[in-house]
């Protein structure tokens, strides 16, 4: 008996703490909701879409899914037990589909909220993957050029006291970098405050800092909402209770300040405030455009459609203003590389010139 109890409590710990890919997951409720449509048994649909060559973990927790429902779980209660596989989002538009008999609409739903979610996210990274790189290349090749090559030219140009302040600098800063205590210092620096930086950034006094910058702060809030209100539009849709449904929005769009916030939204809801009032009174939160479609949705008894329609408007201003972005960061980075490079050669060429000049 111990030892049964021990090998369940084994498989509970694999199911909570695997996860799978995103394209896996958005090939699973396509694949699914398309077979369910056509009338094939759910066990039987199960079966049939478990291989995923690319992402063998989700093979296994498919397999886990099929063996499940094939016992008598719900898909959404067998979903449940992996919560890195399937969010509490996804969980809930399972349950309704197969509460309302329509798992396979709900499924075709989930699919259409991924695919827009992760092109959000995606357009996010893919904006700030050019300057990272350009950024990334020029902190290398500086590191190899003031190593190997200033010390070399510098110290070839004459001694150390007679050269120029600026050059002095970059000697001192060359010979630093060719101590490997520097390095080992640096890396414990780095391991220290990488992580509390990050844990500060993804607070909410860190998000509003970022928020208070211009443009990325326009184009946080502006995806922020974007995630939020398609999640929000999504579950409203397909029959989730309002409460609910902000409480998996907030929780699901990646926003520190929104999933705070959530707590004072559920609260004025569940004591009869507007949600129109209730965003408006955080404009610092929540878009200009997010709160004039959800007003106009309550007054028209069409919130759920002009929630979306809002998600839509926030995406397309997210690719705007990323793409502002990029074209003010570019000639950053152009100036940050122009003034690292610059630096050296007027350090080292005017070491060349006061040794020319005492002869």
């Amino acid at each position: 008996m111990a030892s049964e109890r021990s090998n369940i409590a084994a498989v509970d710990r694999w199911r909570e703490k695997i996860s799978c890919r995103e394209a896996s997951l958005l090939a699973f409720s396509r694949n699914l909701g398309i077979l369910l449509n056509s009338g094939i048994p759910i066990v039987t649909a199960l079966d049939t879409i478990t291989h995923y060559p690319d992402d063998p973990k989700f093979e296994k927790v498919v397999e886990d899914l099929s063996g499940s429902v094939a016992q008598g779980f719900t898909l959404s209660r067998a979903m449940a037990r992996f919560p890195r596989c399937f969010l509490p989002i996804y969980c809930r538009m399972v349950e309704v589909g197969e509460t309302s008999g329509t798992l396979s609409t709900s499924l075709e739903a989930l699919t259409r909220w991924g695919e827009a979610d992760r092109k959000t996210r995606e357009h996010v990274r893919g904006a700030l993957v050019y300057p990272t790189f350009v950024l990334a290349v020029t902190f290398i090749l500086t590191i190899l050029l003031v190593t190997f090559f200033v010390p070399q030219v510098l110290e070839g140009a004459g001694r150390p006291a007679d050269l120029p302040l600026l050059s002095k600098a970059l000697l001192t800063v060359a010979h630093l970098f060719g101590n490997g205590g520097f390095w080992l210092v640096v890396l414990g620096v780095a391991g220290l405050t990488i992580p509390t930086l990050k844990r500060f950034l993804g607070s909410e006094n860190g998000e509003l800092l970022l928020r208070g910058i211009p443009v990325l702060g326009g184009v946080l809030q502006c995806a922020a909402d974007s995630r939020y209100s398609l999640t929000l539009s999504t579950l409203l849709s397909h029959g989730v209770d309002l409460p609910r449904s902000l409480q998996l929005a907030g929780e699901s769009c990646g926003s520190a300040l929104v999933a705070r916030d959530n707590k004072r939204i559920l609260n004025g809801i569940t004591h009869g405030e507007s949600l129109a009032e209730l965003y408006g009174a955080r404009p610092d939160v929540y878009s200009m455009i997010l709160r004039h479609m959800v007003r106009v949705g309550e007054e028209t008894s069409h919130l759920s459609e002009l929630i979306r329609f809002s998600s839509q408007i926030l995406a397309e201003e997210t690719e705007y203003l990323l793409d502002s972005l990029l074209a003010a960061l570019e000639p950053m980075v152009m100036t940050i590389v122009a003034v690292i490079v610059g630096g050296i050669l007027i350090a080292v060429f005017s070491s060349i010139y006061a040794q020319l000049g005492s002869f």
